[in-house]
């Protein structure tokens, strides 16, 4: 699943599309922009721009594989109605000492806190092994092991506002 950048929006992908390779068919000059792909958000009724889809032409002359795919926002995590940020705010805050229930709170994240915090367990394998490429992990003092991929994220990303966001451009991988 390909990302836009932070600061892209899902229209400024179009002029260079052309000149992308189909993640199908691995064809290039065929992709044309195919309308939006929209679901739920924070605080949206299905209604909210989720990624832009994009469609791999076999009209007429062109040998494309007529199959679609999707660039989703960076802001955006593909098969949860969570965003980015507030799935940031809500583990800095577990990282900041608060507990899942309280940091859950005060983030106002939608679902269960078990819920979000069993997919970040389950997902920390791929994360650490993703961000050992881009910084070396900080000293293990923190007790609990995602705590550390918490703070490894933050020292791979320092500059970023959302390093969920930032890991999502740069690796291209949905975090959860």
């Amino acid at each position: 699943m390909p990302f836009l950048s932070e600061g892209a929006c899902a229209a400024d992908a179009i002029p260079s599309l052309k000149l992308r390779p189909c993640p199908h068919c691995r064809r290039s000059g065929n992709l044309n922009g195919h309308g939006f792909l929209r679901g739920y958000g924070e605080g949206s009724f299905g209604g909210a721009v989720r990624a832009r889809r994009i469609y791999c032409s076999n009209r007429g002359r062109r040998i494309g594989c007529g199959k679609t795919h999707s660039y989703f926002q960076a802001q955006v995590i593909p098969r949860l109605s969570l965003a980015a940020t507030t799935l940031w705010n809500f583990l800095f805050l577990v990282l900041s000492g608060f507990s899942q229930k309280s940091a859950h709170q005060a983030s106002l994240a939608p679902g269960t806190p078990q819920r979000i915090w069993a997919r970040c367990t389950k997902a920390q394998g791929m994360l650490r092994h993703n961000l050992c490429q881009l910084a070396k992990p900080p000293p293990a003092v923190l007790v609990a092991p995602y705590l550390q991929v918490v703070r490894h994220l933050m020292d791979a990303f320092p500059d970023s506002p959302c390093p969920v966001s930032a890991y999502q451009s740069a690796f291209q991988i949905p975090f959860l």
